[in-house]
């Protein structure tokens, strides 16, 4: 079994949200672009000098997610403007006794995270090119693993007090 796969069967998902807890790379202490640390230890790590080697990862959806590393966490949330535009904030935390350029250094602790949600933004947006195309149709959702998009879709649609349609979902019967 894959992580994905621990990940989708994890028992710590509900309908609007999710929260797992996943391995690092033998070697790695904390998501950055070489596995070393990039802030003190946050919590009670911190005492102990320990490493867990995992990182936590909870999502609220469809528009929040967080991951946190014995070092540091990231949390994104976006926010729709209008049907083609989303702003994105992105946030890192370290320890509130951290003190930038002594503790830690943005340089290295921003890279791993900015790349990650940078290529995230590009394969968005290569998709609503392809949504925006008169070609477009859409296609089914997995149910597997996009049971919390379908979700949130039933939900959307009923948000508006039209029709409860629901989009094909591959195995779903009419």
């Amino acid at each position: 079994m894959g992580l994905g796969d621990a990940m989708a069967s994890s028992e710590m998902t509900g309908a609007y949200w999710r929260a797992a807890r996943t391995p690092l790379m033998e070697g790695w202490q904390t998501q950055s672009l070489d596995g070393k640390p990039v802030a003190p230890l946050m919590g009670t790590f911190r005492a102990r000098n320990e490493w867990s080697a995992g990182t936590l990862r909870s999502t609220i959806f469809p528009n929040f997610w967080q991951h946190a590393s014995d070092d540091h966490t990231v949390s994104t949330r976006i926010t729709p403007v209008d049907a083609t535009t989303s702003q994105v904030d992105v946030y890192w935390f370290v320890h509130e006794d951290a003190v930038e350029g002594r503790d830690y250094d943005l340089a290295r602790l921003l890279p791993f995270w900015q790349r990650t949600s940078e290529q995230d933004w590009d394969i968005c947006q290569a998709n609503q090119a392809g949504i925006l195309s008169p070609r477009y149709e859409p296609g089914p959702y997995s149910s597997v693993r996009e049971t919390n998009v379908q979700h949130f879709v039933d939900w959307y649609l009923g948000a508006l007090g039209g029709p409860r349609a629901r989009l094909k979902t591959v195995g779903a019967r009419a």
